[in-house]
């Protein structure tokens, strides 16, 4: 099913500029968010690293198949055969036996909208806004809240019956350690796991029909033609087999790794035999990755902060719609040699009390680039300035 609506908006120079001036507010909170966020984030990624380099120093590599006391407390490694006390059981009937997890997945078939909206300015200061409204039945697992939609006659989606879930096996063992369900849960490696319909009795208590389709249980009364309410379920499996694990041990059990710092190194699972080295360098690369992504949100943050402060001058400029393009461009330009630089000095000073040398390289890169922008911007100056004396001669 698809419907389509469409809606076009006359904005005057007034809303629009009361807009950007309430932006301005948003503004300011994302300009001031960043630097916090980017300073924290050094410090965080510095303390993790250093972390786990602690760890590559004090991990001992011992046997699965025998718990020694004297490593109580200490960072172990070891690698063996993840075996399962029982079966995987969802609460609903099916189980998985030779399995460290078992999966639900739900979907619900239901509405979603998607909404364009297409800005033209008009002399004067206007705007004329088009919005296309799109609807589609779609299977989805997250609940879609219809009530938020902007059409939403003949577009309501019930409430979900229930959700996707997953479930560990009890007491799984690698040798003569029992893994915690929270680091069970990293063994993930999922498998399809066909369940009939007798084997899931559970599902009977919603009132509907349940029919098997392909990998799916059907509840609803026709598959091959939903209606917005239907709901499929699957299960999926996490097989048992070899794992690695990086954690303290904790006499029979192993948990969480307390630094010479005092803070905690979080136990860690992989699928085969991973060596200590390896499993070292994947969280190095997961804290690097982080990082990144951390330092990106915090300059994105400032770089739109700085956009939404200057909106109420191109609002303005909008009046005629060519000069309010030439400002639009030069908010974006002043958003960049505003928020890169202040972005580079803040993470430097986030390194500072960690790695001095490195902060004054970071430092030393962010006056550069202030120094670079500032004689670009001298040096487009002159020309102009240049230009306009030639022009009256």
């Amino acid at each position: 099913m698809n419907d389509q609506f469409r809606s076009v908006t006359n904005v005057g120079i007034g809303s629009r500029l009361v807009e950007s001036i309430k932006g301005v507010l948003v503004g300011i909170l994302f300009f001031l968010g960043s630097f916090p966020l980017l300073f924290w984030n050094e410090g965080r990624a510095v303390r993790r690293a250093k972390d786990l380099e602690e760890g590559r120093g004090a991990v001992v590599a011992v046997a699965a198949e025998t718990v020694d006391p004297a490593m109580n407390g200490k960072l172990v490694h070891f690698s063996g055969a993840a075996t399962p006390g029982g079966p995987a059981s969802d609460p609903f009937g099916p189980s998985a036996t030779g399995a460290l997890q078992l999966r639900r997945v739900v979907e619900m078939y239901q509405w979603t909208e998607d909404r364009d909206t297409r800005r033209r300015k008009r002399a004067g200061g206007g705007e004329r806004r088009t919005t296309h409204y799109t609807y589609e039945t779609e299977w989805r697992t997250d609940a879609v809240d219809s009530q938020r939609f902007e059409h939403t006659s003949g577009h309501v989606n019930p409430p979900m019956p229930f959700q996707g879930e997953a479930f560990t096996a009890p007491n799984v063992t690698v040798g003569a350690r029992t893994l915690p369900p929270a680091l069970v849960r990293q063994a993930e490696g999922f498998q399809p796991h066909p369940v009939a319909p007798a084997d899931a009795p559970g599902l009977q208590r919603f009132g509907r029909p349940v029919q098997a389709t392909g990998e799916w249980l059907y509840l609803g009364a026709n598959p091959g033609s939903p209606q917005v309410g239907d709901v499929r379920v699957k299960w999926e499996l996490a097989p048992a087999g070899p794992v690695s694990v990086l954690a303290a041990q904790q006499g029979d059990s192993v948990g969480e790794w307390t630094t010479p710092d005092g803070r905690g190194l979080e136990a860690n699972l992989e699928r085969g035999v991973v060596s200590a080295d390896q499993m070292f360098g994947h969280l190095e690369e997961s804290n690097a990755i982080l990082t990144w992504v951390l330092r990106f949100v915090g300059w994105l943050l400032g770089f739109l902060g700085v956009m939404l402060v200057l909106r109420p001058l191109v609002t303005v400029a909008d009046v005629v719609p060519f000069i309010g393009s030439i400002v639009g461009a030069g908010s974006f330009l002043a958003a960049l040699v505003i928020s890169l630089p202040l972005a580079a000095i803040t993470i430097a000073l986030g390194w500072i009390a960690y790695r001095p040398l490195v902060a004054i390289g970071v430092l030393v890169a962010g006056f550069l680039l202030f120094g670079g922008f500032g004689w670009i911007a001298r040096a487009i100056g002159k020309r102009k300035n240049e230009a306009r004396a030639a022009a009256r001669a």
